[in-house]
Parts: C-alpha cells; sequence; structure tokens
C-alpha cells in the first residue's frame, strides 16, 4: 500500500496533468511558460493546500461547532445572546491583550503588583492620564478626595493639591513639547483635614509595552519629605498595609477552607437552585467567584460585581474557562452604577449584606436590575451567631473531616481577615427582621425564608419582583 504522502503526490500530480490540458486546450497558458514549469507550479500550489487545508477547516470547524454549542446548551437562545456571548467574550480576552494594563491580571508583566504593598502613596495611570488604580498609601491621603475616581483624568488630582496652578501648568507645558521625558519629578504639596500639611516629591515613570517600547501608562509615586502629625499619619499607614497584607492572604486562603465546609457548599446550592429556570445572574460581592463559577456550571451568564483587587485576581482564575458567559464588573457594591436595568433573571448576596454602608440602596438597586419576576437570595450572617460562631462551625467541620491540621495556617488567614473586618471596620450584622423589612422597603415581596442554616447562624431569604 502506497503511503499517504505518496498518494498525495500522485493526486496532486494527476489533477495538475488535468488542469494543464484544460489550460492548453483554452490557450490560458502563456507560451513563454513551458509546460513542465507550469505543471510543477500547480502540482506545489494543490499540495499546499493540501497541506495547510486540515488546519484552516479545523479551526473554523471549532469556531462553528462551538457557536453550535452555545445554542444546543441553551447558553445562548437568540442572535441577541450569541452577540452578547461573543461581546463578553472580547472583552474578556481584552484584558490580556499587550496593549492594556490589567492591575488584577497576573498574566500582565510590565506592571509590578509589589508596587501597591510599598509604604508610599503610588497610583497608576494609562496612556492618556487617566486614573487605573491606587495603593492603600495612596487611598489613605487621597481616597476621601471628592472626584478621584478610577477612570478620571488625573487632573481632578491636581485640583485638590496646595500647588495646583503650578503642578498643571507645568503638566501641559510638559505635553506641549511634544517629546514627553522618561521620567518626571516635582514637588507636591497637600493639606490633609486629617495630618495636616504634607509635602512629597512626586516621581512619574512611565510603563513600556516591552515588545513595542511604546508607553502605555505611568506609575506615579509619592516619595514623603514631610508631614505635620507624622505620628498619626504612619501609625494609620502601618495599620493600612497591614491589613492590604491580610486581604492577599485572605484571597489565597478562602477557597481551600470554604470548599472543605459541607455547610457553605450547601448554601451555595441553595443560590444555585433557587436560580434554575434563570439565564443572566448578578452577584453582588462575588469575593473568590466559588459562587459564581458554580452559576456559569450550571449554565448561566454571569456578571460578578467585586471591588477588592485581591479577591478579584482569585475571581479572575476561577472563571477564567467561562468568557463567553462571564463579565467582571470592579466597583464598590455600594455605588452599584453603570448597571443595566431590567436586565437580569437573578441577583446573589451571599453572606456579603454586612459589608454595605447602605443596604437599602443595594437592595434597591438589585431592584432595578432585575426583570419582573426576578429573584434575589441573600444570605444573611445573624448576629446572634456572629462571625466567630460562624468560625468555630468551619474549624468542626474540618476537624471531623481530618482536615484542620493541614489546613491550620489558612484557616488562621481565613478567620484573622473576616474578624478583622467585622471588628474593626465598618461592617455591621443585620437580624432577621431588619433584614426583612429592608427586602419590603426595596420594593420585594418574600417567596422563602428557612433561618436556622450553618448551625443557627445564617438566614437565607428568596426574594421576588412582582411582574
Amino acid at each position: 500500500m502506497k503511503s499517504p504522502v505518496a498518494k498525495l503526490s500522485f493526486a496532486a500530480l494527476g489533477i495538475a496533468l488535468v488542469a494543464s490540458i484544460g489550460f492548453e486546450l483554452s490557450g490560458l497558458r502563456s507560451s513563454e511558460v513551458s509546460p513542465v514549469s507550469f505543471v510543477s507550479s500547480l502540482i506545489a500550489l494543490q499540495l499546499g493546500v493540501f497541506t495547510a487545508w486540515p488546519l484552516v477547516a479545523k479551526r473554523h470547524g471549532k469556531a462553528i461547532e462551538k457557536i453550535v454549542g452555545l445554542f444546543k446548551e441553551g447558553e445562548v437562545t437568540s442572535l441577541q445572546d450569541l452577540a452578547e456571548s461573543l461581546e463578553w467574550f472580547k472583552q474578556n480576552k481584552k484584558l490580556e491583550a499587550p496593549s492594556d494594563l490589567a492591575l488584577w491580571s497576573k498574566k500582565d508583566p510590565r506592571l509590578d503588583v509589589s508596587l501597591f504593598s510599598g509604604n508610599v502613596p503610588t497610583m497608576v495611570l494609562d496612556h492618556e492620564q487617566r486614573i487605573l488604580d491606587w495603593n492603600p498609601a495612596f487611598d489613605l491621603v487621597f481616597g476621601y478626595c471628592q472626584g478621584i475616581k478610577r477612570g478620571t483624568h488625573v487632573s481632578k488630582w491636581f485640583d485638590h493639591l496646595d500647588n495646583f496652578r503650578r503642578i498643571s501648568k507645568r503638566t501641559d507645558k510638559l505635553y506641549g513639547e511634544g517629546i514627553l521625558p522618561m521620567a518626571d519629578r516635582e514637588r507636591v504639596s497637600f493639606i490633609s483635614s486629617e495630618y495636616g500639611r504634607m509635602v512629597f516629591r512626586k516621581i512619574m515613570t512611565p510603563v513600556l509595552n516591552q515588545e513595542t517600547g511604546r508607553n502605555i501608562g505611568w506609575t506615579v509615586v509619592l516619595n514623603i519629605n514631610s508631614v505635620n502629625k507624622r505620628a498619626a499619619f504612619f501609625t494609620n499607614l502601618q495599620a493600612r498595609i497591614s491589613q492590604d497584607t491580610r486581604s492577599i492572604r485572605y484571597a489565597a486562603a478562602h477557597d481551600s477552607i470554604y470548599k472543605k465546609s459541607k455547610s457553605y457548599k450547601s448554601m451555595m446550592m441553595r443560590h444555585i437552585d433557587a436560580h434554575s429556570q434563570a439565564q443572566r445572574v448578578l452577584e453582588i460581592g462575588a469575593n473568590t467567584g466559588m459562587l459564581s463559577r458554580g452559576l456559569l456550571k450550571q449554565g448561566k451568564k454571569v456578571v460578578a460585581v467585586e471591588n477588592n483587587v485581591n479577591l478579584l485576581r482569585r475571581l479572575k482564575s476561577n472563571i477564567k474557562d467561562f468568557p463567553h458567559m462571564s463579565r467582571i464588573v470592579r466597583q464598590d457594591p455600594d455605588e452599584m452604577r453603570n448597571l443595566p436595568t431590567g436586565r437580569f433573571d437573578g441577583a446573589i448576596l451571599n453572606m456579603t449584606i454586612h459589608k454595605f454602608h447602605f443596604p437599602h440602596e443595594v437592595l434597591r438597586a438589585a431592584f432595578e436590575c432585575l426583570k419582573s419576576g426576578g429573584k434575589l437570595t441573600i444570605s444573611n450572617i445573624l448576629p446572634s451567631g456572629g462571625v466567630k460562631k460562624l468560625h468555630s462551625h468551619l474549624r468542626k467541620e474540618l476537624e471531623d473531616a481530618d482536615q484542620y491540621q493541614v489546613l491550620n495556617q489558612n484557616f488562621r488567614a481565613v478567620c484573622d481577615y473576616e474578624v478583622m473586618e467585622f471588628e474593626k471596620n465598618r461592617y455591621n450584622l443585620v437580624t432577621r427582621e431588619e433584614l426583612r423589612a429592608l427586602a419590603l422597603e426595596a420594593g420585594f415581596e418574600i417567596m422563602n425564608e428557612h433561618s436556622n442554616l450553618v448551625d443557627g447562624h445564617t438566614q437565607f431569604l428568596e426574594l421576588f419582583k412582582r411582574v
């Protein structure tokens, strides 16, 4: 039996001879081209097509197979759904594109994320001088200033500086010259309501695309020269950096602990089962994305809202296998802005209601995001149990599974962060009655309620938006 290569060569020769006779009879072959070279060229062209076609067909075949699969599995039911799936896929892929700066993407080697654990105020700008993010030290000094938000131009920050006129004038001059300096250094002064006059030495350096050498952003580091209330500032700065370090450890340890908890997994299944008929689900305060991943596995489209940069990295990793079905929105759930109204069949608050400054506004925003007939499910840690009793229950589950000694360090990291958030931050637990009242005030009707979950420490509410 002839080899596949020999068969392919004979087939190419046969087709070439037939084609050359046809071209000869029709007069299409130029007299300047010899029959031998003409036939040889045809053979080479056909061999190239035969070799490349399986790869092309396979690639396009997979794409068509994927689109057909989305319809068959019910993930999309219309061309509008398909367009949305492709748009989400495009947005998620864009986060990995070399032209972007994705601060919570571990795959972007151009930006040293360790800057954000530094002990001096630091922020990152894109190439248009819009603020992408800042570290805990910057937040401590400027976080309360009006108008300073992610996505706004750095000039909004200039407006709050004591020497803002000189700063903005100097910036305009630099940009007017066309060629920007590789690094820029200048004095910045700021009057803080808490720490008095603060003087910094601002060092601004470019972030470069290492493949093209083009400037794609800026890091702005504010080295501290002087602070009026120095002791208070550095005490608070130490606390803020400690808090951020605990957050990093918490994000790394969270899933290893809660995946071992039967009661927590049972709680997640309550949420998932309640939204069995939903196509699009909004998770508010998605944490590390364990629940979002569970929803995606059930074929739901999920928009996950989270603000903590350390949790976002874990969230992104947990749902990376569903780029056409998922979208991550980075924003403080307390604000809940720029989300579509009347778009979702379901919404979830999984053990997060205690984190909000204004829970009634979050519930009202969730109400607006839901379609008529949509559901909101809430799991609420009750004050009668509290976070410490919840941790005792988690520890018992780990001990019963003979996992406590193995996961002792992770368990401590989880408990340390959650206790800090509950006791030293702004978080407040709400009672059963308070949560029911908040839900009714937001416009929901109560469908079901379970109040003795997780050893009596958690309440589960299933709410309904009337048609």
